[in-house]
């Protein structure tokens, strides 16, 4: 049984609606009631349970029609996901990742990760730890913590290594890959006395751009 579009007469206290279509559709925010094809007169109307009603029986506030579950939501075709990395998040001084860390060795320790988006700042912390000397107290010492960026090829990158905290005098070097970066800074350090330092480390893009391939950051802590 098909229902015609019409406009239900509005009566004290009433807030009728539209019908727009026979499909169930109705105006968005208004309530809808069927208005019968039936040649039924204008102060008659059918209750979605088939039940004739009269105007004056309808109630103050009947709910909307229900539209339905909205749609699917798709991202825009050129919507990026950023690259893995499980360094992430560390945009932050205070939130930088550990690289671990290093007993005074001529060994490395090393970390890949990727610059993306274009808006990524990549901040880490590294601790360099002092090893046994045989050595004569209060005499002076000396140690160097130093750090490595290998850029990838067709990106250019900035590296920067501060001694104990994020506003310290840093040392920083930009190059444009494929290239390595070596930064560092000196430990002034005395016998009988920890010579331990906690280094934060600073990567950024210079390009304008992100990108997934991965640049590798390394640091040694050794005697000068």
């Amino acid at each position: 049984m098909g229902c015609a579009a019409g406009t239900a007469p509005a009566g004290p206290g009433k807030e009728l609606g539209v019908r727009l279509d026979g499909g169930g559709t109705a105006e968005a925010g208004k309530d809808a009631y069927l208005w019968p094809d039936l040649g039924l007169p204008p102060d008659a109307f059918i209750h979605p349970d088939g039940v004739k009603l009269d105007i004056s029986q309808l109630p103050d506030t009947l709910g909307p029609v229900d539209a339905g579950p909205p749609p699917d939501t798709v991202p825009p075709p050129d919507a990026q996901v950023p690259c893995p990395d499980p360094l992430e998040p560390n945009q932050t001084c205070s939130s930088g990742k550990s690289l671990g860390s290093l007993k005074e060795s001529s060994t490395w320790v090393k970390k890949s990760a990727t610059m993306d988006p274009a808006a990524d700042i990549d901040w880490y912390t590294a601790e360099g730890e002092e090893g046994s000397h045989t050595c004569l107290p209060f005499t002076s010492q000396c140690y160097k913590f130093k750090v490595k960026l290998t850029v990838p090829a067709g990106r250019k990158l900035k590296v920067c290594v501060y001694k104990e905290s994020c506003t310290a005098f840093g040392s920083c070097k930009t190059g444009t890959g494929p290239t390595v970066l070596d930064v560092e800074y000196k430990v002034s350090g005395t016998c009988a006395f920890s010579d331990d330092t906690d280094a934060k480390i600073l990567v950024e893009q210079q390009d304008g751009t992100g990108g997934c391939d991965p640049y590798e950051v390394s640091f040694n802590y050794n005697d000068c």
